[in-house]
């Protein structure tokens, strides 16, 4: 099975701005994050990421060294919002 990065997704496209993105992926949340590492540092999105318990260590890890705050948990305690720590969101 062929699978392509989020990177990869971008740069086909050849996207010029990427503002938030939505991942709901049943426990696969780690492999697809270690393929958006151009787009995060090039675009800064906002992340709302279903979390499954056994992946919220590694995600949070991730997104603590990108410097990301986390906002949550949300619907069912699975939900968290990742913001760059750069934007001043109020909610």
């Amino acid at each position: 099975m062929k699978t392509i990065t989020l990177d990869e997704v971008c740069h086909s496209l050849s996207l010029n701005n990427i503002d938030m993105i939505k991942i709901d992926a049943e426990g696969a949340e780690p492999y697809i994050l270690s393929g958006a590492n151009d787009i995060i540092n090039r675009f800064r999105p906002l992340f709302l990421v279903e979390i499954k318990k056994q992946n919220q260590q590694d995600v949070f890890k991730f997104f603590i060294v990108k410097k990301y705050k986390e906002l949550g948990p949300f619907s069912y305690g699975e939900n968290y919002l990742f913001v760059p720590e750069e934007r001043d969101i109020a909610l």
